[in-house]
């Protein structure tokens, strides 16, 4: 299914990619608004770029089945993810309890699980994984507002269903259907693959630079980050292995899509976290650490998962 030590390799040389972050914002050479700025380039320029080159290529019958039943699993991890996230927590503080949820049904997948995506498969399984973006989106502008808000007001279906993610996908399937690949010369391909390559480093760049704001204060005598580090890291996309597992014995059978949507499911807390706490008056420092704690962590983790899965 997936290559252990590559795996624990590519993640590895994500989690040092948060070094310069950290640096640069320790020295104070990244101040104000700059991170606000850098996730802007990732989320409106490098993302969708990298989610149209991966459709960027003949259209296949096939490969939209492969596709439609991914998207299908997508949602229902999802609605899973969520429903677990009800269950715990509950004597957490209220200003903690919503980064806790969020963090745990939304992950990283798009900045770091697409790049370990591609270098481990390439092109065809990044496909698969953006639809598990879409479906990020969709649930992070609904759920995710309500998990914060406990309001069905605040939900934007607006935001859930016109975002940079959900748009790119609808221009990658226009490219796909109509097969424009093909018929491209080589230089817009190239363009959209060089913008595409920003993903992995500037998205670790920020995490690093929430990482240096960190107070190690009480640090470890924090009983809920051992728990989500638990519940987000090991036991969810453990869950997750076991429903792909059954997927299998039903019929489905797709390794290379598996393993997309087994990595975007056991990628760390997502980056968003932060931007939602501070948008609903939830914890900013403390959604900084579950991303920054459980980014470093996932060099052990996900590879750790990853042999499980295998020797079973």
């Amino acid at each position: 299914m997936i290559d252990v030590l590559i795996l624990f390799q590519q993640v590895l040389l994500l989690v040092l990619l948060v070094i310069p972050g950290v640096i640069l914002k320790k020295a104070g050479l990244v101040k104000g608004d700059f991170a606000v700025g850098l996730s802007n380039v990732v989320l409106y320029v490098a993302t969708p770029a990298m989610i149209i080159v991966s459709f960027m290529r003949k259209f296949d019958g096939r490969l939209m089945l492969r596709a439609a039943i991914v998207a299908l699993i997508c949602l229902l991890l999802h609605v899973f993810f969520f429903f677990v996230s009800r269950l715990l927590y509950r004597r957490a503080g209220a200003d903690i309890q919503s980064v806790l949820r969020f963090s745990t049904v939304f992950t990283n997948a798009g900045y770091m699980g697409i790049p370990l995506i591609k270098a481990l498969f390439g092109d065809e399984a990044v496909l698969f994984a953006t639809f598990y973006i879409v479906f990020f989106n969709i649930f992070v502008w609904t759920l995710g507002c309500y998990i914060f808000t406990k309001d069905k007001r605040y939900i934007s279906l607006r935001k859930a269903f016109i975002n940079p993610a959900t748009v790119s996908t609808a221009i990658g399937l226009i490219c796909l259907f109509t097969s424009v690949a093909t018929y491209l010369p080589p230089l817009p391909i190239s363009y959209l693959s060089i913008l595409n390559s920003l993903v992995a480093p500037l998205s670790m760049f920020i995490i690093g630079f929430g990482l240096a704001d960190l107070k190690l204060t009480g640090f470890f005598r924090d009983f809920y980050l051992y728990e989500f580090i638990f519940v987000r890291m090991l036991l969810i996309p453990s869950a997750c292995f076991f429903f792909l597992k059954l997927a299998s014995l039903c019929g489905y059978n797709d390794p290379v899509a598996a393993s997309a949507i087994f990595i975007c499911a056991s990628t760390p807390g997502a980056t968003a976290t932060s931007m939602f706490a501070e948008k609903f008056g939830g914890n900013t420092r403390y959604a900084a650490k579950l991303v920054s704690v459980s980014t470093i962590l996932s060099v052990g983790t996900m590879p750790l998962v990853a042999l499980w899965m295998k020797l079973l």
